[in-house]
C-alpha cells in the first residue's frame, strides 16, 4: 500500500486520526500489509475482560481456544486441542471432558502450551475482583481442572452438573499464557474451587490476589496481549491504529487444514476511522484495503460506482446478529399479547431492510437461526398489515373513544391512550427504524414518541426503571445452541437481559429443561415448543438480521464467513493483477 496519507485535523472534525504516516508504519510491498478500517478504538484487547465486537476483530487472530467453529462447515473443530473433547459421565449430573493439547503448540516465547495455562485462564476468570463477569457466569459450572501427572499437556475438566453448553464452555474460551499474565505464579497457590468460593471482601484482604486483580484488570495487559494465535501486536496508538505482525516461526503453519492457524499478510493494520465517508474515500484512494460494517446507503452507492466496479470487490456476509424491539410486557399498554402482535404487524420489516441495508436481509421470527436444525419451520412468517393490526387492537379493546386519532382503553378506572415511548438513539439506524414505525403505527391509531437518547442513558433511565414501552436493540450470537435463560427466564427480570419483564412459569420449566442438554431427539421438541410460546406472546419483535457489508481492494482475496466478525483477516492473500 502507498504510505503517503496525512490526516488534516479541521475544526469540523472531518478527518480525525493518522492512517499511515511516519517511520513507525514503515513502507512494505503491496502483498505484505493488509490495511483495515475499523470505526472505533478497540479499547482493550483482552478477551475475558473485554469481549466487545471491535476488540474481537483483533483478538481473534491473537488468542486461540481449544476449539472453535469452522468458518466454512460451522462444525466445531479442534484448534489447540488434538481433538474435540468427549463428555464422560462421572456420577449423577456430574461430567468430565478429557483434553490433550497439541504436542507442537507453543507460546511466543517458545514454551509449551500446557494444562497449567488452561487452568490459569479459568482461575483468573473465577477471581471475583477480575473484571470478567460475563465469562464468570458462563464458566460457573466448572468445578475442577485435573492435570495428568505424567503429561503436562493432558487434563480433565470437571463440571458439577451437565449443561446444554458444557462442551462449548470447556472448549471455546481463549487460553492465556500464565507466564505473561501471572509472572509471579500468584494463582498456583489457589484451587479453582477455592477461588470460586471467595467473596470480594475476602480478596480485598488477600494482598497477593488484590495485586493480581489490579494487574490483570489494568491497561498494560489490555494493550500488550499475548496469545497462541498467528499474529502478535507490535504497536497500539490509541484512537489511531493497531498494528499486528505475523509471528515468526509460528507453530500453527504446520496445520494447513485449520483456518484459524494460518498467516496471510505479513502485517495487519487496523486503522481507527470513525467516519464512514472518510473510510470509503481512503479506500478509493488506495490508502486502506478493506472496510466492513458499511451502511446500506454507502454500500448501494459503491455498487453503482464505476470506480468501485473496476477497483473494488463488494461482498456481504451473514453473521448471527439480530436487530429487534424489546417490549415492556409489564406496562399497561403492552401487557396484552394481542397488542404486542398488532405492533409486530405495524413494523414494515422489508421496507426497513430496503431503507437501511441491501433489501435482501433475512427477517427472523426466533432467536434460533433458520439454518439451525432446532429452528421451528412451522412458525408463521411475518406479515405487514395495518388492517390486520387494527383488527387485533379492536379485539383487545383499544378504540378511539374521543376521536383524537389515538386509540384508548379504560384501565384500572382510567382512560389510557395508546401512546408508547420508544428509545431511538441518535444514530441513523435506530432513528430511521423509529420514524418508519411511528408513521405506520399512527395509521392504526398508535402514537409513538421517540426518545432520542444514547442507548446507555435510555437503558438506565427507562429500561432499568421499567418506564419504557419499546427499546430498539441488537444482539450478536455465536454458533452454539441457543440458551434462552438470560433473556426469557423470569429470574432475570430486572436483573438480567429480560427487560421485557416477561414471565411464565411453564416457560421457565421449559427453559430449565432445555438447559439440561441432550441429543437432537430430546432437544428438538423442547426448542419447538419454546419458539411457539414466545412467538405467540411476542415480548420481542424481531426486525431483521443485518448483513456484514464489505468493500475490499480487488487485489486482496479475503474469505467471508458466518463467524464474527464476518471475514478472516489472517487468511487474506494478495492476488497480483
Amino acid at each position: 500500500m502507498q504510505h503517503r496519507l496525512l490526516w488534516v485535523v479541521l475544526a469540523t472534525s472531518i478527518l480525525l486520526n493518522s492512517c499511515k504516516q511516519g517511520d513507525d508504519l514503515a513502507s512494505y510491498e503491496q502483498d505484505e500489509v493488509l490495511d483495515i478500517s475499523i470505526d472505533r478504538d478497540p479499547d482493550r484487547i483482552h478477551p475475558i475482560i473485554y469481549p466487545k465486537p471491535t476488540a474481537r476483530k483483533i483478538f481473534s487472530v491473537i488468542f486461540l481456544p481449544l476449539a472453535n467453529f469452522d468458518p466454512v462447515t460451522t462444525e466445531l473443530e479442534p484448534i489447540l486441542a488434538t481433538s474435540i473433547p468427549v463428555k464422560r459421565k462421572i456420577a449423577d449430573r456430574k461430567v468430565a471432558y478429557d483434553v490433550t493439547i497439541r504436542p507442537d503448540a507453543v507460546w511466543p516465547n517458545g514454551s509449551p502450551i500446557t494444562a497449567k495455562d488452561y487452568a490459569f485462564t479459568f482461575k483468573a476468570i473465577a477471581v471475583p475482583t477480575v473484571n470478567a463477569s460475563s465469562y464468570r457466569s458462563y464458566t460457573s459450572n466448572i468445578s475442577d481442572i485435573v492435570v495428568d501427572p505424567t503429561d503436562e499437556k493432558k487434563f480433565s475438566v470437571i463440571l458439577d452438573e451437565d449443561y446444554l453448553l458444557s462442551l462449548e464452555t470447556v472448549a471455546t474460551i481463549e487460553i492465556y499464557p500464565a507466564y505473561h499474565y501471572d509472572p509471579d505464579n500468584t494463582l498456583e497457590a489457589y484451587s479453582l474451587k477455592g477461588l470460586k468460593e471467595l467473596t470480594i471482601d475476602a480478596v480485598a484482604q488477600d494482598t497477593a490476589l488484590s495485586a493480581f486483580s489490579e494487574r490483570i484488570n489494568g491497561r498494560y495487559y489490555s494493550q500488550n496481549p499475548v496469545g497462541a494465535g498467528p499474529y502478535e501486536l507490535i504497536k497500539y496508538e490509541t484512537s489511531k491504529y493497531v498494528k499486528l505482525k505475523a509471528r515468526d516461526n509460528y507453530w500453527g503453519l504446520a496445520h494447513s487444514d485449520i483456518e484459524a492457524l494460518q498467516q496471510g499478510p505479513k502485517e495487519i493494520i487496523y486503522h481507527i476511522i470513525p467516519d464512514e465517508n472518510n473510510a470509503t474515500t481512503l479506500l478509493k484512494e488506495g490508502d486502506i484495503d478493506f472496510v466492513s460494517g458499511l451502511s446500506g446507503a454507502t454500500f448501494q452507492d459503491l455498487s453503482k460506482s464505476e470506480y468501485a466496479s473496476d477497483k473494488l470487490k463488494l461482498e456481504t456476509a451473514s453473521v448471527p446478529k439480530f436487530y429487534f424491539l424489546q417490549l415492556n410486557t409489564k406496562s399497561p399498554e403492552l401487557s396484552d399479547p394481542l397488542v404486542r402482535r398488532a405492533l409486530d404487524l405495524l413494523v414494515d420489516k422489508r421496507t426497513l431492510t430496503k431503507a437501511l441495508e441491501t433489501g435482501k436481509e433475512e427477517i427472523p421470527n426466533s432467536h434460533i437461526l433458520a439454518t439451525s436444525p432446532y429452528y421451528n419451520k412451522k412458525l408463521p412468517k411475518h406479515q405487514f398489515g395495518i388492517k390486520e393490526a387494527k383488527n387485533l387492537l379492536d379485539e383487545a379493546g383499544w378504540t378511539d373513544s374521543d376521536g383524537d386519532g389515538v386509540r384508548d382503553k379504560v384501565i384500572n378506572g382510567r382512560v389510557t391512550p395508546l401512546r408508547l415511548k420508544m428509545g431511538a438513539t441518535p444514530g441513523k439506524l435506530s432513528s430511521e427504524i423509529g420514524l418508519i414505525l411511528k408513521s405506520d403505527a399512527a395509521k392504526a391509531g398508535v402514537d409513538i414518541e421517540l426518545i432520542a437518547k444514547s442507548y446507555k442513558v435510555y437503558k438506565q433511565e427507562y429500561m432499568e426503571t421499567g418506564k419504557f414501552h419499546i427499546a430498539a436493540q441488537s444482539a450478536s450470537q455465536d454458533l452454539i445452541l441457543y440458551d434462552p435463560y438470560s433473556r426469557y427466564h423470569s429470574s432475570n427480570v430486572n436483573t438480567g437481559s429480560n427487560y421485557s419483564g416477561y414471565a411464565r412459569a411453564d416457560l421457565d420449566r421449559l427453559i430449565m429443561s432445555i438447559r439440561e442438554g441432550g441429543d437432537y431427539d430430546r432437544l428438538k421438541p423442547l426448542y419447538d415448543q419454546f419458539q411457539v410460546i414466545v412467538h405467540e406472546d411476542m415480548p420481542i419483535i424481531f426486525l431483521y438480521i443485518p448483513s456484514e457489508k464489505i468493500a475490499v481492494n480487488k487485489n486482496w482475496d479475503i474469505q467471508t464467513s458466518i463467524l464474527r466478525p464476518g471475514y478472516l483477516a489472517n487468511n487474506a492473500q494478495w492476488q497480483s493483477k
